[in-house]
C-alpha cells in the first residue's frame, strides 16, 4: 500500500472531528483532536505569513497543505471550518472560535458579487489583485463541488451572529445555482454535485424555512436518491458531457493520466465513498434534522446500513481494518470500479473526506443528532463580531 503523508488542512480538521465524535472517545483521542486544530490554526504554515497578517487580503484563509500553503481552495477551507466547529462542539472548547470565524469571513470577503469564488485562489494573485477587484468579480459558477459548502458556513455564522450579508450572499449564490440546474458543472460525476448541494439547502431551510427553500432541497435530494439501490448504495452518474470537467476515460492511452469518474457509462453499479456517498450521507442527515422529513431519515438509515456492511476487514493490513475504500460495486459486492482516476483509484482511501464524514455521520445518526444541533450553543458570536468589524468595514 502506497501512502502519501501530505499534511492537508482539510483532512486534519476532519480527523479532529472524527476523533471527537464517537461516544467513547478517550482522553487521548480528545487531546489528539485538540492538537490537530492547534496545528492547523496556530503551529503550522497553513495560517502562516500573509494569512496571519491582519493587513493582508489573505488574512484568515487556510492553505491547502503544508507543501502548498499558497493554494486556497474554498471547498477545502469549508471542510476545515466544518470539521473544526464539529470538533469544538464535541470538545466543548471555544478556543478555536477566533480562527473559525476569521476563516469564514476571509472566504466571504474573497468572493465575487454573486457569492462565487471559483475553484481556487492563488495567494500571490489575491495579494496582487486586492480585495476590491475580487469583490467586483461577477462570476457565476454553478459547480457545487467547489462552491456549495462555503455557503453552508456563511449560513451557519449568520445563525450565530445575525449579520445579514452572510444570508443575502448565500441566498443569491444558491438561487443562481438552482436557476442553472440541471446544467451544472461537474467534476467526477453529477451525483457528487447533488450530494454537495444538499447541505447549504438544508441549512437554508434552518434559517429561512420557506416553501421555495424546501422545494429546492427536495428537488436535489430526491434526484440523488433516485439512484439509491435497495442495498443503500448510491449509484454514480455522469452528467452532460458538455458540462463535465473530467468525463469517462476515452482510450487506453489516456487511462490513469488525469482525474476520472469511477464508471464508464451510466448504469454501472458503482458507489463512490470519496466524492458522493460520504458527503451525501452527512448532508442527508442534516436535511432530515432540518425538515423532519421521514424520507431523508430513512435514506440515512439505509446508507448507514450499507456503509457498515462494506467496511474493510483485514488482519493482514490492520491500518485499513474498519475503513472504507473509494469504490464499491454493489452487484459484485466488492470494492471494484474503473481505476483510471490519477491518484484517487478505486482502492484508494483518505483520512479526511472518506473516513471522517462517514464516521462522524454514523455517530450523529446513532444519537439522532445533526452537526447544526450539536454546534447550536457555540459562543462564537463574540469573536465573530470582532472579526466582522475588522475584516468587513462598512463602506
Amino acid at each position: 500500500q502506497i501512502y502519501r503523508y501530505w499534511m492537508r488542512a482539510d483532512c486534519n480538521a476532519e480527523v479532529a472531528y472524527a476523533l471527537s465524535a464517537v461516544s467513547d472517545t478517550s482522553a487521548k483521542q480528545r487531546q489528539v483532536a485538540a492538537n490537530l486544530l492547534d496545528y492547523i490554526f496556530k503551529k503550522s504554515n497553513l495560517r502562516g505569513d500573509q494569512k496571519n497578517d491582519p493587513s493582508s487580503a489573505a488574512y484568515g484563509l487556510v492553505g491547502w497543505s503544508t507543501t502548498h500553503p499558497h493554494v486556497l481552495y474554498g471547498d477545502d477551507n469549508a471542510r476545515v471550518i466544518l470539521g473544526a466547529l464539529g470538533a469544538a462542539a464535541h470538545l466543548k472548547d471555544g478556543s478555536w472560535d477566533k480562527y473559525i470565524a476569521e476563516a469564514i469571513i476571509a472566504n466571504f470577503r474573497t468572493s465575487g458579487k454573486n457569492g462565487f469564488r471559483g475553484e481556487r485562489l492563488e495567494e500571490a494573485n489575491l495579494l496582487k489583485a486586492g480585495l476590491q477587484a475580487i469583490n467586483d468579480n461577477e462570476m457565476v459558477n454553478p459547480h457545487p463541488h467547489f462552491e456549495a459548502w462555503m455557503w453552508a458556513c456563511y449560513l451557519w455564522l449568520y445563525d450565530k451572529t445575525g449579520h445579514q450579508p452572510f444570508l443575502d450572499q448565500s441566498k443569491k449564490a444558491i438561487a443562481l445555482t438552482m436557476e442553472k440546474y440541471p446544467n451544472w458543472k461537474w467534476t467526477n460525476g453529477i451525483q457528487q454535485e447533488r450530494a454537495r448541494m444538499i447541505l447549504p439547502l438544508a441549512w437554508l431551510v434552518r434559517v429561512e424555512d420557506t416553501p421555495q427553500h424546501r422545494q429546492w432541497l427536495a428537488l436535489i435530494a430526491d434526484r440523488l436518491l433516485e439512484n439509491m439501490d435497495s442495498s443503500g448504495a448510491i449509484r454514480e452518474e455522469l452528467g452532460a458531457a458538455s458540462d463535465g470537467r473530467y468525463g469517462a476515460t476515452k482510450s487506453n492511452a489516456s487511462y490513469g493520466k488525469h482525474e476520472a469518474p469511477l464508471i464508464a457509462v451510466n448504469g454501472d453499479p458503482v458507489a463512490d465513498m470519496l466524492y458522493t456517498t460520504n458527503f451525501g450521507f452527512f448532508a442527508l442527515n442534516e436535511a432530515a434534522a432540518a425538515t423532519g422529513d421521514r424520507k431523508y431519515k430513512d435514506a440515512v438509515a439505509k446508507i448507514a446500513d450499507f456503509l457498515v456492511r462494506i467496511q474493510i476487514e483485514s488482519k493482514v493490513h490492520p491500518d485499513l481494518d474498519g475503513g472504507w475504500f473509494r469504490a464499491f460495486d454493489y452487484k459484485r459486492w466488492e470494492y471494484w470500479a474503473s481505476n483510471a482516476d490519477a491518484g484517487w483509484g478505486a482502492w484508494g482511501t483518505l483520512t479526511g473526506w472518506t473516513q471522517s464524514w462517514i464516521v462522524t455521520t454514523l455517530a450523529l445518526q446513532q444519537k439522532n443528532q445533526s452537526l447544526w444541533d450539536i454546534s447550536k450553543e457555540s459562543q462564537i458570536k463574540g469573536e465573530a463580531k470582532i472579526a466582522i468589524k475588522a475584516m468587513l468595514p462598512v463602506k
